[in-house]
């Protein structure tokens, strides 16, 4: 009846592994979910030898990418506030991971905080600049651009449906064998793409009106 936190937490990370946090079913949330209850700190964190300075940040590299997965999760269904309590432990750990800011932005603004999301990124900024020298990428600052607008198209979600499309369509794509589960993952993921695909169809028609209007009223 013993239960070992590194096992757990090798386990949970090898079971997800090279998988989007989208694909997730019940079990892998479950067993993901406890591998990061169990991680409490990291290894031994008063010892400095060699070996255990590896162990510790191949760990916390294992703890880190299941986090992800989870956020990556929480976005995907929606799960907006979730999701940033997953961000917030990530950062704690590595506050100048730059992806997880950006991805905290997007939960933030799509949650209905757009405050919130603009505030981070003058907070993101900030913190590459103390730590690395260095200025937000150019994703990220056309992340705060968009959001700045009110114009956040879900491009990440765009992309990785347009790849499963490419994947699953292309006659020269040799084709894995189909099994019921997989064709559900399928449709889950299709009919996300087709509800983000009529979200951004519905801004581009509001850009155009709103240009139209204003054409005609300098014509008038």
């Amino acid at each position: 009846d013993l239960q070992l936190d590194v096992a757990l937490l090798e386990q949970a990370f090898t079971s997800v592994q090279g998988r989007p946090g989208a694909d997730l079913n019940n079990a892998d949330l479950d067993l993901l979910q406890k591998a990061a209850q169990q991680y409490q700190g990291d290894l031994l964190e008063n010892w400095y030898q060699d070996w255990c300075i590896f162990e510790r940040e191949r760990l916390q590299s294992m703890y880190l990418a299941i986090l992800d997965k989870l956020m990556a999760y929480c976005e995907f269904h929606q799960e907006y506030e979730m999701g940033t309590v997953y961000a917030s432990k990530i950062l704690r750990h590595d506050q100048a991971r730059e992806q997880t800011h950006r991805r905290l932005m997007r939960l933030r603004y799509l949650a209905g905080d757009r405050t919130g999301a603009l505030r981070h990124f003058q907070r993101c900024a900030q913190i590459l600049q103390e730590e690395l020298g260095v200025k937000p990428s150019k994703r990220t600052q056309e992340l705060y651009h968009q959001i700045e607008a009110d114009q956040l198209f879900e491009a990440d979600q765009l992309l990785e449906a347009d790849q499963l499309l490419e994947h699953t369509s292309s006659p020269n794509t040799p084709q894995s064998p189909t099994t019921p589960s997989s064709l559900s993952d399928i449709l889950g993921r299709l009919q996300q793409l087709k509800l983000t695909l009529h979200r951004a169809e519905e801004q581009v028609e509001q850009e155009i009106e709103t240009v139209r209007r204003w054409l005609n009223s300098q014509s008038g």
